[in-house]
């Protein structure tokens, strides 16, 4: 299992670089946007644009949603954007196909089991599972049994947790890489380790990648 599959390209040793273009929440609730920036990414040769989907009601309590106020600092200052740069499904639609259209992959990262679901039967090739959810086997669990292949990052994890995770993975029998990450935003250069890859190479048989966040 070194190598995974996304579409016709095959991702893994000996093998070039599979590069995704991370649009995120960055075209702020916007189509025209998120298609600029698709159209960004064509030019500049990636291989792949990725968005984040959401289920705000299955995510969060409702008593936050109603008042942020009531959850940790750090999510009273990201919720409310979180809430109004999020695309309809009528939007990840349009983004998918146009997507197509300009021959450059569609993925996204589901953030939540209905999410998935939406994104699998909109054809989205593989998932990417964000760094806060390595160590989410139940969302792991309910994504691998949509036979894609996963990326998971490591932002913010111990290396037992990254084994752990690891072993998981293998034993559901789901292709998938492992990226090196570093989830300060935006991390130093002095912070991000890069020879970190190294060590992941030589530990593990699957795919190595990085995400950036610098």
């Amino acid at each position: 299992m070194n190598t995974i599959k996304i579409g016709e390209r095959t991702i893994g040793p000996e093998n070039p670089a599979y590069i995704i273009a991370e649009i995120g929440l960055n075209h702020n609730g916007q189509l025209h946007l998120a298609k600029a920036m698709v159209d960004i990414a064509k030019q500049t040769g990636a291989d792949a644009v990725k968005f984040q989907k959401r289920s705000l009601k299955d995510l969060y309590q409702k008593k936050v949603l109603d008042d942020p106020k009531q959850g940790e600092k750090g999510l009273q200052y990201i919720l409310p954007f979180i809430r109004d740069f999020e695309l309809s499904d009528s939007d990840f639609c349009d983004i998918s196909d146009y997507c197509r259209s300009q021959e450059i992959t569609f993925m996204c990262t589901p953030w939540d089991r209905p999410s998935s679901d939406f994104l699998s039967a909109i054809g989205v090739p593989a998932f990417k599972v964000a760094s806060a959810d390595l160590t989410n086997f139940d969302l792991l669990e309910y994504l691998a049994q949509k036979g894609r292949p996963i990326m998971l990052s490591t932002g913010m994890s111990t290396e037992s947790e990254i084994e752990a995770t690891y072993q998981f993975m293998k034993a559901s029998g789901v292709p998938f890489a492992l990226l090196h990450c570093n989830s300060t935003y935006p991390a130093p250069f002095r912070n991000i380790n890069l020879r970190y890859l190294q060590t992941l190479q030589e530990k593990y048989d699957v795919p190595i990648g990085y995400s950036g966040h610098e």
